[in-house]
């Protein structure tokens, strides 16, 4: 986290790693925050196969839906579409 962390600072977000303890759930994931709001875009670190995935999610409870933005081998490249996709968001949401 010490890595990316100034990257997503220099858009004004801010992430935290959540490290699974859910037998059902195979894989870490960083979540990105705007101040103390969650953006609902996280990048998911797959244990198995490697790799990282962008996913922005909509809707709550049985209208969640996931929303794949990219996937990536260099977690460099995941965090970029990531800041991409929450100021998308932002901006969507303003207009």
């Amino acid at each position: 986290m010490k890595t990316i962390a100034p990257r997503f600072a220099a858009a004004g977000l801010t992430a935290k790693l959540v490290v699974t303890d859910d037998p059902d759930v195979e894989d870490d994931q960083i979540e990105i925050f705007r101040g103390d709001v969650d953006t609902r875009v996280t990048i998911q670190i797959a244990l198995i196969g490697g790799g990282y995935y962008v996913n922005e999610y909509r809707g709550e409870n049985e209208t969640l839906v996931m929303i794949t933005r990219g996937s990536f081998r260099s977690l460099c490249k995941a965090v970029d579409r990531a800041i991409e996709t929450v100021r998308v968001k932002i901006a969507k949401e303003a207009s």
